[in-house]
């Protein structure tokens, strides 16, 4: 009971745009919530995405929490219901990724290879499933990462930062990069893809 009246300061205090009450009430967290969301899930960075959303969150919503009766079980159920719904998504996402999504011969441009294409077709398979869905979701269905981070609920920001985690895998296979990335953002442009 203690704790929960500390952190009701805390979120008290937060209302008031207090930023160093919101840096404590992250730090005494932040652990507890990895342990607990590891009972639903083993992938780390899926719970520390949905740490770092609940905290955003909080600070946006800050005026309306002011007075919550329990805010230490407002923050373990928010985690909760956000992986819940997380893994739920997933789920269905992995199943529209299992799709091939390599362009068809009538689709490529007359003087593309076929080969260059399978090569990074394998080179994208190979990265971490949220960076490589960033990638297909970002360059193969011109989305903003704005809409990136709604379709994968995360924040926009997250999803810019695993395109970016993406692109210095790939940079390291810089010649594929140059002969299909480059030219595709010309062909999306041109509605080559779908």
């Amino acid at each position: 009971m203690q704790l929960d009246s500390h952190t009701a300061q805390l979120f008290q205090a937060i209302a008031q745009d207090d930023e160093h009450a919101f840096q404590q009430l992250h730090e005494s967290y932040y652990a507890r919530l990895l342990v607990y969301g590891k009972a639903f899930t083993l992938d780390k960075e899926l719970i520390r995405d949905h740490i770092q959303n609940l905290f955003v969150g909080i600070w946006q919503q800050r005026k309306k929490l002011a007075n919550l009766k329990q805010p230490d079980a407002y923050l373990y159920a928010g985690l909760r219901n956000n992986l819940r719904s997380a893994i739920r998504q997933s789920n269905n996402r992995k199943r529209l990724l299992e799709k091939n999504w390599t362009p068809s011969k009538e689709e490529l441009p007359k003087d593309a290879d076929p080969e260059d294409y399978a090569y990074l077709h394998r080179l994208i398979e190979s990265l971490p499933t949220k960076q490589k869905e960033v990638i297909l979701l970002r360059f193969f269905h011109e989305k903003s990462y704005a809409e990136i981070g709604q379709i994968m609920s995360i924040n926009g920001q997250i999803a810019q930062n695993y395109a970016a985690k993406a692109l210095k895998k790939l940079r390291k296979h810089a010649h594929i990069l140059e002969k299909i990335i480059y030219p595709m953002l010309a062909l999306l442009s041109s509605n080559y893809f779908v």
